[in-house]
């Protein structure tokens, strides 16, 4: 992560208000190629709510998990994100989501990709990328996807963004050590199934009200096998509000928060000067 300069922090300060939307798809089991025309109307649809910042679901495309179609998923979301590049800079609008990316082997773990969350900013450029660390080895995601190996926040118009997929908000260990380094929001990439969407927004509320931050976080609708998913997009503020929670199909809807309510809130309530933090230590 670079250091912050002078003229990134003017840009910081004047940038409190955002406004997010939610691109909530269902996108058909190994359709790669087919996802990309509904999942771009989607977008568009969203284009016209005017707003800074696009959030997309965990594997937007969809994700394979027989070994031969690996190679096309990569190539069909390498073409998407291509044409997301063009629209972030046309339209001056940043993406997050997460998508199917080829890594290099690492040591002592032979599978070469990664579930990966990217920041995509509004000159088309990708700032920041987070490799998901926490796999959910019950549905045999560790077999597909090498761990992430280093949790880190990104420098965003708005602050420093801690990234994360899924799987994650049942750790706050992680998103604990990403506040700890600063971050004032976070964004949730997810395909999180129906049957657990109670925990869903509990374990949301949860890593907002200790952390005294913003969550994000954008699920996807329809059925993947035996899983259903009714998204539940939603955003919660550091006080633990619902302030926006979309219903189970395949729409698109937006909020728009003052980050100055983080300032507030902490000022207001301290927690974070009580906290034991050279206590305890996070190895991200």
């Amino acid at each position: 992560m670079r250091p912050v300069k002078n003229s990134d922090k003017k840009n910081l300060m004047k940038n409190k208000k955002l406004k997010i939307a939610f691109v909530q798809n269902d996108p058909q089991n190994n359709e790669f190629f087919k996802n990309q025309k509904p999942t771009m109307m989607l977008i568009d649809e969203a284009m016209a709510l005017k707003p800074d910042l696009v959030m997309l679901p965990e594997m937007f495309l969809s994700g394979p998990r027989k070994i031969s179609l690996r190679k096309d998923f990569c190539l069909a979301y390498n073409d998407f994100l291509t044409a997301l590049k063009i629209k972030a800079k046309q339209e001056r609008v940043c993406f997050f989501g997460s998508y199917y990316a080829k890594i290099n082997k690492r040591v002592g773990n032979p599978i070469s990709y990664a579930n990966r969350a990217f920041f995509l900013n509004h000159q088309g450029k990708i700032s920041g990328y987070y490799d998901k660390i926490h796999l959910f080895s019950l549905d045999g995601e560790d077999k597909v996807f090498a761990p992430g190996r280093k949790a880190k926040n990104i420098m965003t118009p708005w602050g420093r963004v801690a990234p994360l997929i899924c799987y994650d908000i049942r750790f706050p260990e992680l998103l604990r050590a990403l506040t700890c380094r600063g971050a004032v929001f976070s964004l949730v990439s997810a395909q999180w199934p129906a049957s657990r969407i109670d925990h869903w927004l509990m374990l949301l509320q949860a890593r907002a009200i200790e952390n005294q931050i913003f969550v994000i976080a954008c699920n996807r609708v329809g059925k993947k096998g035996r899983l259903s998913f009714n998204g539940h997009s939603c955003v919660i503020s550091p006080w633990g509000e619902v302030l926006l929670c979309l219903t189970g199909k395949q729409r698109v809807g937006a909020c728009t928060i003052d980050l100055d309510q983080v300032t507030h809130i902490r000022k207001a309530y301290p927690f974070f000067q009580d906290a034991q933090t050279k206590r305890f230590r996070f190895d991200f």
